[in-house]
């Protein structure tokens, strides 16, 4: 081979292949964004290892999204019906283990709480009546129109992040 020249890739079989953007989803911003071709009946394992490989990510510490579903390792492209130009987004666990809530009171005005998805809702309700210095037996937490149990967790209310709970 001499400078310049060029080196043809033909693919046998088009339909064998999909184009996916890969990126990093870092507190609501977009950082190290990947192209790759992936074979359709390969496990995406590969790709999870290359893109964390690339960026010096610990591939235990984040997790693959497609459509806000985590996405295992031995899937393929097939399996999950991926076509080009689909997004897979990566994000760090402890991501993915916060939410936040919103507590709207009866003014009107909000409070934003960010909170363990496992943690017992009781944390976010003392830490509302401590800061309005409110007594907790006196008032109630309302979602969805019914009172909130203290003891249970966002996850066992399967509250979503950016929920509103009312007080």
């Amino acid at each position: 081979m001499n400078d310049g020249d060029e080196i043809d890739v033909i693919f046998y079989d088009p339909n064998a292949y999909v184009k996916l953007k890969v990126s990093l989803n870092f507190k609501g911003k977009i950082e190290n964004e990947y192209f790759s071709n992936v074979r359709r009946s390969n496990q995406l394992k590969n790709l999870m290892d290359d893109y964390c490989r690339r960026y010096w990510l610990d591939i235990d510490g984040v997790a693959f999204l497609f459509n806000g579903c985590l996405l295992r390792a031995e899937q393929t492209p097939d399996e999950l019906q991926l076509v080009n130009g689909d997004e897979i987004d990566v994000v760090f666990y402890d991501q993915l283990a916060r939410m936040k809530l919103k507590v709207k009171c009866q003014d009107e005005n909000e409070i934003f709480f960010s909170i363990n998805k496992s943690t017992q809702l009781k944390k976010l309700m003392n830490a509302y009546c401590d800061h309005h210095s409110v007594d907790f037996s006196s008032i109630d937490f309302l979602y969805n129109e019914h009172r909130v149990p203290a003891e249970q967790s966002p996850d066992e209310m399967q509250m979503e992040d950016g929920d509103d709970q009312m007080k």
